[in-house]
Order: structure tokens, then C-alpha cells, then sequence
């Protein structure tokens, strides 16, 4: 049984997660599944020449995903997952519309995923970090570059697209999603004194207690 943290680039995802874990963890014996736990060495690669390495990168980050979701599940482990493999097709999409992604790559991707998507349990609850593109970039993606906290892997320019067509790729998906969720704004404030992470550990609390 888990949870999805969910959102664009510098939404917070890591943060809240790590937050969660503290709050809720011992009550819970959750787990926090971090995205870096499935980052391969040539991730840069996919950014610098994404014709080349879209198409493997993103099925690497579908195939991890899937494995680490399956081998918590066969352990009976409740978890706090970094991205959904939902969010992988985001991805994978945005790089075939692009062309990164060949049409016969992505129809191979897309098969993938079909049966990954139904061979693990979906997440009872997701948690979708969301915010404007101005603030994301300069409050959030920016700054972490500034403060050395995150590598920057695209120039400002192309940082600036892919952030926005993000943001309206996010919003599709979390409109269509008919399972339990809740939309956050990103925190510009200390978690504990939140009251938005507060809901967020109340809708933590009551999915993982199955309740509706």
C-alpha cells in the first residue's frame, strides 16, 4: 500500500516526502521511495542528446519504478512513493510529441507500460504539488541551482518550456485522475508551521487507514 507524491521539477516532492516519513513513519513502519533512487548515469545524457537516450532513460525509470514497486508490495510494506509510474507516461509522451521519442520506440513504451501499469497496485492516494511556472522556476528550480542543491540540465531557455509544458501536462493528468487526491500549492513556508502540510498528513493518515 502507498502513497504518490507528485509534481513538476522543484515542487518539493523529496522534501515532503522526507517530512511525511518523519511525521508519519513509526505510527505507520512507512518507507519513503526516493526519484533519485532511480536515476541512471546517463540522465544528463537524455537532456543533452534526447534523440539518443530519451527513449532507453525513460525506460529504464518505468522498469525501476515497477521493480521497487513490486518487491515492496510482495513485502507487505507501506510506503511514500516519489512519482507514479503514471507520471512516467507524462514524460515519455512530452518526448515522443518532441520526436525524441521515435513513433515505433514509443509504441513499444507505451505496450511496456500497459503491462507494468497493471501488474502492480495503483497508489491509494496521490499527493499533487502544484504551482504557477514564474514561482516554480525562481523560487524553487533557480534557487537550487543557485544553491547547488540540484544540477541544472537545461539551458534557461529550454528550462523555461519544459517546466511550462509541464505544469499543463500535470494539470491534465491530475484532472482525469478518479482516484483519491488532493492538489497542494508548494510550500514557500516551514512545513511544521503549514497548514497545508497538515492536510497533507491528514489525507497521508487516512489513505493509508483506507479511509474515503
Amino acid at each position: 500500500m502507498y502513497v504518490a507524491i507528485c509534481g513538476n521539477t522543484g515542487a518539493g516532492k523529496s522534501t515532503v516526502g522526507k517530512h511525511l516519513l518523519h511525521r508519519l513513519g513509526q505510527s505507520f513502519q512507512t518507507e519513503y521511495v526516493d526519484e533519485k533512487e532511480f536515476h541512471h548515469d546517463y540522465l544528463q545524457k537524455m537532456f543533452d542528446q534526447p534523440n539518443e537516450y530519451a527513449f532507453l532513460i525513460q525506460m529504464n525509470f518505468l522498469l525501476q519504478r515497477t521493480l521497487k514497486i513490486k518487491r515492496l508490495e510482495e513485502q507487505g510494506k507501506v510506503f511514500l512513493l516519489e512519482r507514479s509510474i503514471s507520471e512516467d507516461y507524462i514524460f515519455a509522451s512530452r518526448h515522443a510529441e518532441s520526436g525524441a521519442i521515435s513513433a515505433a520506440q514509443f509504441d513499444v513504451y507505451r505496450r511496456f507500460w500497459e503491462q507494468c501499469h497493471a501488474s502492480i497496485s495503483q497508489p491509494v492516494g496521490y499527493i499533487y504539488l502544484s504551482c504557477n511556472d514564474a514561482t516554480l522556476l525562481s523560487s524553487r528550480v533557480i534557487e537550487g541551482y543557485r544553491a547547488n542543491r540540484r544540477r541544472q540540465e537545461l539551458p534557461d531557455g529550454a528550462l523555461r518550456d519544459f517546466v511550462k509544458d509541464l505544469n499543463i501536462r500535470y494539470e491534465k493528468w491530475f484532472k482525469s485522475l478518479s482516484s483519491k487526491k488532493i492538489r497542494i500549492p508548494i510550500f514557500d513556508t516551514e512545513l511544521d508551521n503549514s497548514d497545508d502540510f497538515n492536510r497533507v498528513i491528514d489525507f497521508t493518515r487516512d489513505c493509508f487507514l483506507g479511509k474515503s
